[in-house]
């Protein structure tokens, strides 16, 4: 008897959490409202509250989606005996590709990362972004890689942050050259 409200409970949860995606992404975190969530998710306020104690938690968990749908699409890349720096290379090809085909979801990433200066709550969630990438690197990795993981995914980080911000700002698409110069970069220097 249950069954049939946890669906309904469970489509709630996902039309808010795209509806707070796709407003978060056109709109940016500070110029959307919990209000502006439920009406384009067609719920009540207490729906939205119900799933999610408050608009941060609302999007962290946006977040959370978007990094494991971009770790999901590195998973499903070629597996090899590929060095954590090949991993690297790959992880900012995706980054590229992710940017040019979803600004929006992109300009949320930023905006999340501009918060973690501000919140220990966005901090704690952006270091786990970090780990979860070093796990994704390593996991195929031989282990006598020689290379150092997680200086690997700072150096990936850095990159991806800073490229993709100036591009999200001016609209200059030359600074999407530097993903593969450095992943190629990646690839050359630390060949086996």
């Amino acid at each position: 008897m249950n069954e049939p409200r946890e669906k309904e409970t469970t489509g709630t949860r996902e039309k808010i959490l795209l509806s707070a995606e796709k407003l978060i992404g056109k709109k940016g975190y500070a110029q959307v409202s919990m209000r502006d969530i439920a009406e384009d998710a067609c719920v009540s306020l207490g729906q939205i509250t119900y799933h999610f104690n408050s608009k941060d938690a609302l999007f962290i968990e946006v977040v959370r989606n978007l990094t494991s749908s971009f770790l999901k699409d590195f998973n499903k890349t070629p597996k090899g005996k590929r060095s954590g720096p090949e991993n690297a290379a790959e992880i900012l090809r995706q980054s590229k590709n992710a940017l040019l085909k979803s600004p929006d979801k992109r300009k949320m990433l930023m905006d999340f990362s501009n918060m973690a200066l501000w919140s220990g709550d966005y901090a704690a969630e952006f270091n786990s972004l970090f780990s979860k990438m070093e796990r994704a690197i390593k996991e195929d990795s031989p282990s006598a890689d020689g290379a150092d993981c997680s200086e690997i995914v700072k150096i990936a980080s850095s990159i991806t942050i800073g490229a993709s911000m100036f591009h999200l700002i001016t609209g200059d698409r030359e600074i999407l050259g530097i993903f593969d110069k450095v992943a190629d970069a990646f690839e050359k220097n630390f060949e086996k």
